[in-house]
């Protein structure tokens, strides 16, 4: 189990991934009820949940959940946005399979819609 407090809205896709690399493991995003955005990490041969928070004060609302991109070197690339809220944010992680380590926020836009 990833965690015992997170939502998700249907229309985040990908909201899990699974690599096979160096480990073996799921990856999914979700937000608190106290608005964190969070990542974990199911390693499959260890049965262990590593968690980490993306962002804290960022709404309590399923909409706010992020999505995925699993880059050639298995960092993740995970893109995240507020529920009728101008901006569109992504980070990547610094290591492979690695949820602890992350480049800085990049702002792809600040425009209400994305055309």
């Amino acid at each position: 189990m990833l965690t015992n407090d997170g939502a998700w809205c249907w229309f985040q896709d990908p909201r899990a991934v699974y690599i096979k690399g160096e480990h073996e493991r799921t990856y999914a995003q979700w937000v608190t009820k106290n608005g964190k955005l969070q990542i974990g990490a199911f390693d499959h041969q260890t049965e262990k949940t590593e968690v980490f928070t993306l962002k804290e004060g960022w709404d309590s609302d399923d909409h706010n959940v992020g999505a995925f991109i699993v880059l050639p070197d298995n960092r993740l690339m995970v893109f995240y946005a507020r529920h009728n809220k101008q901006g569109i944010y992504c980070k990547t992680s610094s290591r492979s399979e690695d949820i602890t380590a992350w480049e800085d926020e990049i702002t792809i836009s600040n425009s209400d819609r994305i055309t």
